[in-house]
């Protein structure tokens, strides 16, 4: 039955969830019980999905989920705080942000900026995506 439609028509079928805007990222990407709701880097992280083009969120969504679909309400992205030891403190800023897509959490680095969390996740997708695809 599937086949009635072209490798594009079934990929833009998969993918047609990936719409979103604030109110939805709200909901679908939270930060965990070591985070409080206002902490910084939960925001640039949502402002850097707002910004991203299709592509980008795409293979952000298989990085965090190892899905192609957007996950639900019930199971959404949390962020939680990366582990690191004190020796690491000073180099939060270079160090990459890491998931477990079978929990759908994403450890994000206590990066100092908004351009340095952009710079650090975007490098963390592109290396995945060469990885595995």
């Amino acid at each position: 039955m599937l086949s009635v439609f072209s490798p594009e028509e079934m990929q833009q079928k998969l993918w047609s969830d990936l719409q979103w805007d604030e109110i939805k990222l709200e909901k679908i990407v939270r930060p965990g019980p070591m985070w409080p709701e206002d902490k910084e880097q939960i925001n640039w992280l949502r402002k850097e999905m707002l910004a991203m083009d299709m592509p980008q969120r795409r293979a952000f969504i298989k990085f965090v989920t190892a899905s192609v679909c957007m996950p639900p309400e019930e199971n959404p992205i949390i962020v939680h705080p990366q582990v690191t030891s004190r020796k690491d403190m000073e180099d939060w800023d270079r160090k990459l942000p890491t998931c477990r897509t079978c929990a759908n959490y994403l450890y994000l680095p206590p990066y100092s900026s908004h351009l340095i969390l952009q710079e650090r996740l975007g490098k963390a997708i592109w290396e995945e995506h060469i990885a595995f695809d």
